[in-house]
């Protein structure tokens, strides 16, 4: 138990070291590399179907589900007000 805690440790010792050691060049292309395989990767798998085991527990669904039903009667929903500039006030308008 105490040489697995003390191996982890070293690694992550070890892994922030070279993290630090490695150049401003490399550090760069790390997200290029990364967004390359990405692109090559949707290019030859297909669409990626999920199941319903894949998604969110049921009452996270439900609760995702109506937060979007929310959203969605917001926007859909004409505001009160009309559009343009609001009115003057009548005693501005008086004087």
């Amino acid at each position: 138990m105490i040489i697995s805690v003390l191996y982890l440790l070293v690694r992550c010792l070890l892994g922030c070291l070279s993290v630090l050691s490695r150049g401003q060049v490399s550090r760069n292309a790390e997200p290029l590399v990364l967004r390359h395989e990405n692109a090559v990767l949707r290019r030859h798998v297909p669409r990626v179907r999920y199941e319903p085991a894949d998604g969110l527990p049921g009452d996270a669904r439900d609760a995702a589900a109506s937060h979007q039903r929310l959203i969605a009667h917001k926007r859909d929903y004409p505001s009160r007000r009309r559009p343009g500039r609001p009115s003057t006030a009548a005693a501005i308008r008086n004087s």
